[in-house]
């Protein structure tokens, strides 16, 4: 998996350990880590959470993802967006597409069966994000951003079914000031599932209103960074 991704994603692998899992890292230090967390059960229902990837000649990086082992489910061509619905080896989804506009880098996109328009609001203010357009199909948020610098986004979609087994997919968030930042959050409509002090860092395992897993966390003084970047 770390394998996949890394090369998908042109990271490095900065951390490997066969009990706990890997971690890679974009070596430019623009895009957020990505960990690999060993689990001993299997994935029993569709990721709630995806990334959304971008590449200007999306088509040939569709044919190297799969040479890589992924595999494509569903291929989109639409007004707004052209991309297609693909897995990683593990059966995990994402969307891999042509850049939304200029300088949008990619994304996470968030099923809401209950209420997207709450969801949006959550999320839009625990980033920073604002509301670029609401429709019938869901709620589009962008990052804010300095002039052309590149940025984000996430999709609340509205779908019909209730969420059904945990996403095995989600968000580390850091924040220097974990409990103001844990009450903020739950000021917010987020709720504690879990809390986690480890030798390297200290978390809380969150959800947000419709039941989607996050994670909120600090790096200790001194340690190496999350959990799995100081692993052997």
């Amino acid at each position: 998996m770390a394998t996949f991704w890394a090369g998908l994603r042109g990271f490095d692998v900065a951390s490997w350990s066969d009990e706990e899992g890997a971690l890679i890292e974009d070596p430019a230090g623009r895009e957020p880590w990505i960990g690999f967390a060993r689990v001993p059960e299997a994935k029993a229902a569709k990721n709630r959470c995806h990334p959304d990837l971008t590449a200007e000649d999306f088509e040939t990086e569709v044919a190297r993802a799969e040479g890589m082992g992924g595999r494509t489910l569903d291929v989109h061509r639409e007004p707004f967006w052209d991309w297609n619905v693909m897995v990683d080896p593990e059966g995990n989804e994402f969307c891999l597409g042509r850049p939304l506009e200029a300088g949008a880098i990619g994304g996470w996109a968030f099923d809401c069966a209950d209420d997207a328009r709450a969801a949006a609001r959550f999320w839009a203010q625990m980033l920073g994000f604002d509301e670029r357009e609401g429709s019938p199909e869901g709620v589009l948020l962008v990052e804010r951003v300095e002039g052309t610098d590149p940025w984000h986004w996430i999709w609340l979609a509205r779908v019909p079914e209730p969420k059904a087994a945990k996403n095995r997919f989600h968000l580390d968030l850091e924040t220097d000031d974990l409990d103001a930042e844990i009450d903020r959050v739950e000021r917010l409509g987020g709720r504690t599932l879990a809390v986690r002090r480890e030798r390297s860092w200290d978390w809380n395992v969150m959800t947000d209103p419709e039941g989607n897993e996050l994670c909120l966390g600090r790096t200790r003084p001194g340690a190496p960074g999350p959990p799995g970047r100081d692993a052997r």
